[in-house]
């Protein structure tokens, strides 16, 4: 399975090699004279980004909503176990439109080809580490899933007394994000590593709602001082 996965994303690296080197060709050929290029090649690729990040985020964001698009983005989350190289699964049509809405706008401007290269390494590196980046910077903590006011996960408990006669069963709070969480009888455990349990926080808020209600179920109460001012990592 893993061999399989390197093949296809060596195979897309390829693919997206060569259309960085005509995204690149393209901008000198007939792209427009807007660009700044005298700005510094730092300044410059910070431009390409974020001019670049504004269709990608919209597309994203469509990608997750409307089922004719996810049905060729799902292939991007079927990934059953994560690791780095992972990431990079896609479908043909879904990395084709990602690629047309990040590039066209940096061709259109006339972006020069450094800067449109850099852009091509730092979306690929950012891309392929972005579940591990948050596998090194979690506590796993669960204060974000303790403050949040959609996640309603909880434990059931039992409590016997000292004659085993009688007892108590109830409910107490838990945290997807809490290591015992997915742990099941024999002692395994599926989702271990703590990246997985942040992509599945994150899924249980745009994807997993996506599906079944087409709707998110994150409030944005964060911008109030709720998961992210509890986080200990962002502390």
């Amino acid at each position: 399975m893993e061999r399989r996965s390197f093949v296809r994303s060596a195979g897309l690296a390829g693919v997206l090699a060569a259309g960085v080197a005509v995204a690149a060709w393209l901008s000198r050929a007939v792209g427009g004279a807007c660009w700044p290029t005298t700005w510094p090649l730092v300044a410059q690729l910070g431009l390409a980004l974020a001019i670049a990040e504004f269709p990608q985020y919209w597309l994203h964001r469509w990608q997750h909503e409307y089922d004719l698009l996810w049905r060729f983005h799902a292939t991007h989350h079927s990934a059953p176990r994560l690791y780095w190289l992972n990431a990079a699964r896609f479908h043909p049509v879904d990395i084709a439109l990602l690629f047309v809405a990040g590039y066209l706008p940096l061709v259109a401007l006339g972006c020069p080809e450094p800067v449109i290269v850099l852009y091509a390494l730092f979306d690929a590196v950012f891309g392929a580490r972005v579940w591990d980046n948050l596998n090194e910077r979690c506590l796993a903590c669960g204060n974000c899933t303790n403050v949040c006011p959609t996640c309603y996960c909880f434990n059931i408990k039992d409590e016997l007394d000292l004659t085993l006669a009688r007892g108590i069963r109830y409910r107490v709070w838990d945290s997807c994000q809490l290591e015992p969480f997915a742990r099941v009888a024999g002692g395994i455990n599926f989702r271990k590593e703590r990246s997985a349990r942040q992509r599945h926080r994150y899924y249980r808020k745009f994807r997993y709602p996506v599906d079944r209600f087409a709707r998110f179920f994150c409030t944005g109460c964060g911008r109030t001082n709720r998961c992210t001012a509890d986080c200990q990592a962002l502390a």
